[in-house]
């Protein structure tokens, strides 16, 4: 069963132990906790994008396909999700085989998106997962879900950061990063918890024999995506899974169909596992008839405050600067953690150095972006038509979002923060002043299939990732996450996936 890449769809059913359906970090997630607990168990794992390059799973950082991380580093250089993304859209009608691979509007696969405007995904294999920033700061406070045992998250994180090979601190010290570190502590006059200060941002990524930091793609989390060798895995991108086919509340199998083709297929299997994204996740469980009420309700995701800011490093007193690691587009990555309350934001901060010019000192563009909760409400959702289809073929999505007068409120506290510490550095870029970026630009959705601790129609599975009144089916990854994350999600999505990975081999007997 070994076999990586689309398969010939015959009219003769085939069958696997677990479908995982998505490629990404938290199917990874999921095919590795499996892997461990169950060795021989027989993994089939489905993703509807194409391959990005010769090198399947790999991060396009680091890709080995050169023109393909070429391509990468000149449009991760402009510094923050909105401006990396294609503005193309897929405007290749029906024909998913003539759409490129890469990050696209969800626009442009025919959903409504007018109140979240910035949201996308990603259309190949791996989906985002090749192409994020791995920033990977842990959850605290307020973000961690209630119905979670706390013991039990505390050894689920310490999973998740295993397989996402996190780093505590993989960028070198910066004197310029240090200094604006005591900047932005000084400015917040002490507040937070304790441990929560200013400090080097966590990170997925690992120092390399090359020189470069490695980032963590869903092939460094399971190697099988990338360079196969398990006779028990099979990997079968450029397919869509249509839906999950249930018999007397228990799943059944997927029906699948490849890009290239109209003809449909059957995989039987016993356990589903659903990790396709904040937006695909509840629009599959919709179109299978699973999940109830709150399919693709609390969808959340926090505003996104970016900005850059010119320092001066003669008023900062740094006269000694820290070059460039090969491959690398800033000196150092830094945060300013949340505390709930206390101190209710994110700032992921990064510099590098720009040219000032002849008559200007030398100076540090540092980015500075502000993540600023927002509340979790059932009215902020995804609603799916029973009548119009996608372009894909699947139900098409109208996106509802918008911002609380709290949340607004919050928005501007925080770009008042920003500004105090621009101030204290230097001076807003021009060109990339404070901007509230529109809806959806953080790509850190979450919600719209949460996990809770009954089956009351406010919640779409278990804390294990159950899907409620099927055995069987699952969901793991941002789309779980209950809360309203001020950090990066990827970290608290991976907790949710190494969670169903668990409860997948279990139903196996494991």
């Amino acid at each position: 069963m070994a076999q990586r890449g689309p398969n010939p769809h015959s009219s003769r059913p085939r069958s696997a132990e677990v479908v995982i359906v998505g490629a990404g970090i938290m199917g990874a997630v999921v095919a590795a906790r499996i892997r461990e607990l169950r060795p021989h168990a027989s993994v089939l794992m489905v993703d509807a994008g194409p391959p990005l390059g010769s090198a399947l799973g790999h991060h396009l950082h680091d890709t080995p396909d050169e023109e393909m991380r070429s391509q990468f580093l000149a449009r991760a250089e402009r510094a923050n999700q909105e401006r990396y993304m294609s503005r193309g859209g897929a405007d290749a009608g029906r024909d998913l085989t003539a759409v490129p691979p890469g990050m696209h509007p969800l626009a442009g696969f025919g959903h409504d998106t007018a109140q979240m405007p910035g949201a996308s995904i990603g259309w190949n294999l791996g989906g985002m997962s090749v192409h994020w920033a791995a920033a990977t700061p842990t959850p605290f406070g307020s973000e961690i879900p209630a119905e979670i045992d706390r013991q039990e998250w505390d050894s689920d994180l310490l999973t998740a950061q295993r397989l996402l090979h996190v780093h505590p601190a993989a960028y070198p010290s910066d004197a310029v990063g240090d200094a604006v570190l005591e900047v932005v502590q000084d400015t917040l006059e002490g507040r937070g918890a304790e441990g929560r200060h200013p400090q080097p941002m966590p990170v997925a990524m690992q120092p390399h024999s090359d020189g470069r930091l490695h980032r963590t793609g869903p092939g460094a989390v399971f190697p099988a995506i990338e360079r196969g060798g398990d006779d028990f895995f099979e990997l079968q991108h450029s397919t869509i899974v249509r839906r999950v086919l249930t018999e007397d509340g228990r799943a059944t199998g997927v029906v699948v169909r490849a890009l290239d083709s109209d003809q449909e297929s059957v995989v039987h299997a016993p356990v589903v596992v659903i990790c396709a994204d904040t937006m695909r996740t509840p629009q599959l469980l919709f179109a299978s008839g699973l999940g109830g009420p709150a399919v693709g309700r609390h969808l959340n995701e926090h505003a996104f405050l970016a900005g850059t800011i010119l320092v001066d490093l003669q008023r900062l007193g740094v006269r000694e600067t820290t070059p460039h690691l090969d491959g690398e587009w800033f000196t150092s990555a830094s945060w300013l953690p949340h505390s709930d309350e206390e101190q209710p934001f994110q700032a992921q901060i990064m510099q590098t150095p720009v040219d000032g010019g002849a008559d200007s000192p030398q100076e540090f563009a540092v980015t500075m972006a502000f993540y600023v909760p927002t509340e979790v409400r059932a009215d902020n959702r995804i609603e799916f038509s029973a009548e119009e289809e996608d372009i894909i073929g699947m139900p098409r999505m109208t996106v509802r979002f918008g911002y609380t007068p709290k949340d607004e409120a919050l928005i501007e506290r925080a770009r008042g923060e920003q500004a105090l510490i621009a101030e204290r550095l230097g001076r807003f870029d021009p060109s990339q002043p404070s901007t509230l970026l529109p809806a959806g630009s953080s790509l850190h959705y979450t919600g719209t299939a949460r996990l809770g601790s009954s089956a009351d129609g406010s919640s779409v599975c278990d804390p294990d990732g159950r899907v409620w009144g099927c055995e069987g089916v699952l969901v793991a990854g941002n789309a779980v996450v209950p809360t309203a994350l001020v950090a990066n999600s990827t970290l608290a999505g991976a907790v949710t996936a190494v969670r169903a990975g668990r409860a997948a081999a279990r139903l196996l007997g494991g």
